[in-house]
């Protein structure tokens, strides 16, 4: 359900504090691999020129750990939301904390993923094929459109609050 701009400015400015120190975390996780993986190019990559060069297991890894990147906060959120339904009243701060978390852990996960595409540039599971140059950059990407914005979080917040009331 989508709300007005005026259904969910309180909780905006309720989160607002939490919600900065998220997108420092975040900010912070995308500038690390940032800097590894240009460490990385400025290290003379190891490709191939072999077109049917595939590096398994780093692809393999890419691949994994997003996908699970995307499914593990589903689940953690859930697992939450199950716990505070119990209660007869939920506060903004707990549901922030449920999307916090799980938020993190996906981002976690996408991070490590991250890591090991950008260390096989150096050669450490052989030489590769200058197209797997694209798989870093890709999550890089996955990472920066995951970037949590208040709203997204506020309309988050408000649609569990919703579903929690029916």
């Amino acid at each position: 359900m989508r709300f007005g701009t005026s259904d969910i400015e309180p909780i905006v400015a309720e989160i607002g504090g939490q919600t900065k120190i998220l997108q420092i975390i975040h900010a912070a996780l995308v500038v690390g691999v940032l800097v590894f993986f240009g460490f990385q190019l400025a290290n003379n990559p190891k490709f191939t020129e072999l077109p049917t060069a595939v590096p398994l297991v780093p692809l393999v890894a890419a691949i994994s750990g997003t996908v699970f990147s995307f499914i593990v906060p589903k689940i953690v959120r859930q697992s939450t939301l199950s716990q505070l339904e119990a209660k007869s009243s939920v506060a903004t701060g707990e549901l922030f904390n449920a999307y916090q978390i799980s938020h993190i852990i996906g981002l976690a996960l996408l991070e490590g993923a991250l890591f090991l595409a950008c260390m096989a540039l150096s050669g450490v599971f052989g030489d590769i094929p200058r197209w797997f140059l694209g798989v870093p950059i890709a999550l890089i990407v996955i990472m920066l459109l995951r970037f949590p914005r208040k709203t997204a979080i506020a309309e988050w917040i408000a649609d569990r609050r919703d579903e929690m009331t029916k």
